[in-house]
């Protein structure tokens, strides 16, 4: 069968823009589609025959059989937006099922989701990564508990409500934890757009009884000289080390971009083997890994990401401009 490839993502992603770029400069069928275009911008037809869902779909101003998919690549879809259905929801009459006009936006956004969504998160192909992947690896308690039993070095932890539990751990850990999210979270903080929470250190005194009102997350602090990004393609392991100029940056790499350098890095086998059995146990095919490097040249596990970012570190080639992960992506796409 002929590769056809679908990339599932907002319009404006230039991460899948290079691995398309990529895919078809080999003559590769690419289609890219985002799950926020339908149904205003995107029409499907799904039938379930022998086992699997036929059909055509209709998107970015295509016309292809789901039946012939390949591959998907799942990047960053925006959410699905439907409007009210039209006809008797319109006018604020009661909707299938029951309910009235203004239940008729959330009932639309809800079948669209399980029937949209669900018809292309079922489609028979190679994914890169399938959603469901993504979803089981992005708790940081399984990850943290899934590389330190495949053999990974992983800071003592405690995820507590209790302040004074919380306060007798970082005292039996010499004083100071750091303090991390445990999810990716963006909040209005200022005139300046969407803040994020980085990692902080904190002492016992610090945690106080706000501390009950959520779930938090200490960890044991590590002595680092360094930090390296690990970004995993099937079975290739690509890691760049990351070098803090700042006091900001050497807390948390992303408080300060500006003040980072990189260099490609050695990734020792012990963590190599240990971090692909880690994606394994979860059924991914690409993944980000963060790791502490320590004087003494342990390599301490901080944080997975199964849909994390790479593009921003990957030297372009001069040859044909395309650098080393966005070429392993695209082979593991086409089948190669």
């Amino acid at each position: 069968m002929r590769p056809l490839v679908l990339v599932i993502t907002e319009r404006c992603d230039l991460t899948a823009d290079r691995v398309i770029d990529r895919l078809r400069a080999r003559g590769i069928a690419t289609a890219r589609v985002d799950y926020g275009d339908f149904p205003a911008q995107a029409v499907m037809s799904a039938r379930l025959h022998e086992e699997r869902w036929c059909g055509e779909l209709v998107a970015d101003g295509l016309s292809l059989r789901i039946d012939e998919v390949t591959a998907a690549y799942y990047r960053k879809p925006s959410r699905v937006r439907p409007a009210a259905p039209p006809g008797r929801a319109a006018r604020g009459e009661a909707v299938p099922g029951g309910g009235a006009a203004e239940y008729a936006e959330e009932f639309a956004a809800i079948e669209t989701r399980h029937g949209f969504v669900g018809v292309i998160e079922a489609l028979d192909c190679r994914w890169l990564n399938h959603p469901a992947a993504i979803r089981a690896a992005e708790w940081k308690p399984s990850q943290l508990r899934t590389a330190d039993r495949a053999g990974l070095a992983v800071p003592r932890t405690l995820i507590t409500n209790d302040p004074e539990e919380g306060r007798r751990f970082v005292r039996s850990i010499g004083g100071f934890a750091v303090y991390k999210t445990m999810a990716a979270h963006t909040y209005q903080g200022s005139a300046d757009g969407p803040q994020t929470v980085y990692a902080t250190v904190v002492s016992a005194e610090d945690i106080d009884d706000s501390v009950s009102g959520a779930a938090h997350l200490f960890q044991e602090p590590v002595v680092k000289r360094s930090e390296a990004r690990i970004t995993v393609v099937g079975h290739q392991v690509f890691g760049t080390e990351i070098i803090a100029r700042s006091e900001a940056a050497r807390a948390d790499w992303r408080s300060d971009y500006g003040r980072l350098d990189y260099r490609p890095i050695e990734v020792p086998s012990s963590v190599r083997s240990g971090l692909l059995r880690t994606t394994a146990s979860y059924g991914l095919s690409f993944c980000s890994a963060d790791f502490a490097l320590t004087e003494a040249g342990e390599w301490v596990f901080l944080d997975l990401n199964p849909n994390g970012q790479w593009a921003w570190l990957e030297a372009v080639s001069p040859d044909d401009g395309c650098g080393p992960v966005t070429a392993a992506i695209a082979d593991l796409l086409a089948g190669c």
